[in-house]
C-alpha cells in the first residue's frame, strides 16, 4: 500500500515531482481519506484531470481493476496520481513552522 503521508517532503519537495505516478490500483476499490497534504490528481471518465479536495469526514472512493473485470467493463479503474504541488509545499512550510 502507498502512503503518500509517510514520504519526505524534506528530500520531494520540488513542485511537479510525481510521487505516485499515472496508475489504477489492481485492488477491488481503493478509498482515499483527506490527507494532509494536497497533491492528488484524478481522471474523470472524458480525461479532464482533477485536483482532489476531500471534505472532512468524507472519503473518496475509485474502482480498482478487480472491479472493473468484475463489472465486465462496465465500471472502470480510476486513473490517479500524486504529484507536489505549490499547496503541498505551502503546507509543509507552515507545519515546519508551527
Amino acid at each position: 500500500m502507498f502512503d503518500f503521508n509517510s514520504l519526505d517532503l524534506n528530500i520531494y519537495n520540488k513542485v511537479g515531482t510525481v510521487l505516485a505516478g499515472f496508475h489504477t490500483d489492481l485492488n477491488f476499490m481503493t478509498i482515499h481519506g483527506k490527507s494532509r497534504f494536497p497533491g492528488l490528481y484524478v481522471w474523470t471518465s472524458d480525461d479532464k484531470k482533477l485536483l482532489v479536495r476531500i471534505r472532512d469526514g468524507c472519503l473518496l472512493v475509485q474502482a480498482g481493476k478487480q472491479f472493473e473485470w468484475l463489472t465486465g467493463g462496465a465500471v472502470k479503474a480510476g486513473f490517479h496520481e500524486v504529484v507536489v504541488t505549490d499547496e503541498t509545499v505551502a503546507v509543509k512550510l507552515m507545519q515546519m513552522i508551527i
